[in-house]
This record gives structure tokens, C-alpha cells and sequence, in this order.
């Protein structure tokens, strides 16, 4: 599909952005300027800048000073290319839009208007999770700033997504799961760092809980937080037995796994709560 593939390109584009965005957001430095070697600081050509291909061409070491380049990069790339790809399919407005370009038969404008609208809403959202999930895993910090603003852009995409009647009683109904789920998950994990003073939870990853619940709503919300804890567990237990210097009590950051819980939700949740529900339902 043609629009699914100039999304995992542009996502190409986006994570190389993603990482260029959040070395300098480490290092306290403006977005002025061309990139460069984080090594040796020099100023990178056109060339160096493909994502992925760069790296692999240069067998993942800078061109000027030969130090290796950290497989970060081309696995931030990567990873933003297939969540710009997946989402727009699971979405349903990928194949829509693609529809609208390559039909060639007469379209509603206001409603491809609103398909565009919730596209971007939804790879800006990718863009900040993922930023958020990068910044957390380099420096144990929460971006609260980049979270927030993920979270009003998934409230906008809500509302862009609701199809039914504009009066009280039905737009209730459509939005209590996602702020019944967004008021239970932040409570949740609040409260697991509230009570253990920030040494089993950070305050960060409430916000991220609330980022989850507006975004996803009832019950792929709860689908996300198994994701999250169960794929967590099987990492600390991994870098405690596979890593010398772990311990049982080494920090970990837990918003990239509540982040990937997220999409995971997002593209596979209604099949596995529909899979839930005829085996034990």
C-alpha cells in the first residue's frame, strides 16, 4: 500500500529527528544548527544523514573519527517507522486515505479533512511517546512537558474520532471509558510512588499511566499495563542474571515499557480482548 509505505518512510525521517531532538534536550542545547558527531563534533554531510542506510553503509562508525555509532540510532529510526506504518493501518486511515488519493472518484472534503487531522494527531503522538520512551531509557527522566502535550493531542483525536450525535448523553457515554481509565491509572501508579517514595515508581510514569488511559480507553488501557509489568519483569530478570553489574535493586526506568505497552494496545488490544472474551467469557 502506497500510503503505508511513505509512512514508514517519513517515520525514517521523524525517529532520526527523535534522536537528534532528544541528545540535544540531554545536553542543554538548542536545535540551531547543522547536526554533527556527538564524538568528534563534526559537521555531518547530506550524506550521513540517511536513516538507517547511513549507518549500515558506514558500518555504524562515523565517517571522521571512526568511533562507533550506537545502534540507538538506526533502532530509534526503525522503531518509529514501523509505528508510523502500523498505526496508520490499524486506524483504519491509512487504507482510507489511500483510498481518497488513488479512487479517483469523488470524495466527501470534510471528511478526508478530518481522516488527514487524525492521522497527524496520531504520528504526533508516536512522536512525543517515543521521544518520552528515548529520554526516559538515556537519563531515568520523565519529558513531563512532551507527555502533556501527547495528552491533549490524544484528547483532540478523540474527539475527531467520535462519529455520534454532539449532545450530552452520547459523548458521555464515549468518553467515560477514557477518562474513567486515564483517573483509575494515574491514582494507580501514583499511589505506588506516593507510598514507596519514588523508589518503586517515579511520578513520571503517572503521567505516562494518564498519557495511557486518555489515549486508549477501557479495556485496552489494562491490556497496555500487563504489557508493560510482564515485558519489564522479563528485562530486570534478564539484566540482573545476563549483566555483571546489575542488582536486584538497580534503577530502572519504566516508561519505555508502559510506551511500548501503549501501541502494543493500540494495534493489538481488540484482538486480544476479543480472543479473552470467547475463551473464558
Amino acid at each position: 500500500m502506497i500510503i503505508t509505505f511513505i509512512l514508514f518512510l517519513f517515520g525514517l525521517i521523524v525517529g532520526s529527528f527523535i534522536n537528534a531532538l532528544q541528545y540535544r534536550i540531554q545536553e542543554e542545547k538548542t536545535m540551531r544548527g547543522r547536526s554533527f558527531c556527538p564524538n568528534c563534533k563534526h559537521q555531518l554531510r547530506w550524506y550521513d544523514l540517511f536513516p538507517i542506510f547511513s549507518w549500515i553503509f558506514l558500518s555504524g562508525k562515523c565517517r571522521y573519527c571512526k568511533k562507533p555509532i550506537s545502534f540507538q540510532y538506526p533502532l530509534i529510526e526503525l522503531t518509529t517507522g514501523i509505528l508510523f506504518s502500523g498505526v496508520g493501518i490499524i486506524s483504519g486511515l491509512s487504507p482510507k486515505i489511500n483510498e481518497y488519493l488513488f479512487s479517483f472518484t469523488d470524495v466527501d472534503a470534510t471528511e478526508i479533512t478530518i481522516t488527514a487531522v487524525r492521522l497527524v494527531l496520531l504520528l504526533f503522538i508516536v512522536l512525543c511517546s517515543v521521544l518520552v520512551a528515548l529520554h526516559d531509557a538515556k537519563t531515568f527522566y520523565v519529558l513531563s512537558r512532551y507527555v502533556y502535550i501527547a495528552i491533549i493531542a490524544s484528547i483532540v483525536f478523540n474527539m475527531f474520532s467520535y462519529n455520534g450525535v454532539w449532545s450530552p448523553d452520547p459523548l458521555g457515554n464515549y468518553f467515560l471509558p477514557f477518562f474513567t481509565s486515564a483517573l483509575i491509572a494515574t491514582m494507580f501508579f501514583f499511589s505506588l510512588y506516593f507510598f514507596s517514595k519514588g523508589t518503586w515508581m517515579g511520578a513520571g510514569d503517572a503521567e505516562i499511566a494518564l498519557l495511557i488511559g486518555i489515549f486508549l480507553g477501557w479495556p485496552k488501557t489494562l491490556i497496555a499495563f500487563y504489557f508493560a509489568f510482564i515485558s519489564g519483569s522479563i528485562w530486570g530478570i534478564t539484566k540482573v542474571y545476563g549483566f555483571r553489574n546489575a542488582k536486584m535493586k538497580s534503577e530502572m526506568p519504566f516508561g519505555p515499557f508502559l510506551l511500548s505497552g501503549m501501541f502494543f494496545s493500540y494495534i493489538f488490544g481488540e484482538q486480544l480482548f476479543q480472543l479473552y472474551v470467547k475463551i473464558f467469557i
